[in-house]
């Protein structure tokens, strides 16, 4: 779990990028800043169990 605020950090780059490249597709203007928002929520823990 000591990971997770580095993952949060780090996050951003990878959606920015992704965006810069949609928006280039789209013929439109870039998008500059995404923030993280920490602390970050736990969406769900599964437990797969046999029967």
């Amino acid at each position: 779990m000591s990971d997770m605020p580095q993952v949060a950090n780090v996050r951003p780059g990878f959606l920015i990028k992704a965006h810069e490249r949609f928006i280039a597709l789209m013929d439109k203007q870039r998008f500059q800043v995404v923030y993280p928002v920490l602390p970050m929520d736990l969406l769900g823990i599964y437990i797969l169990l046999p029967e």
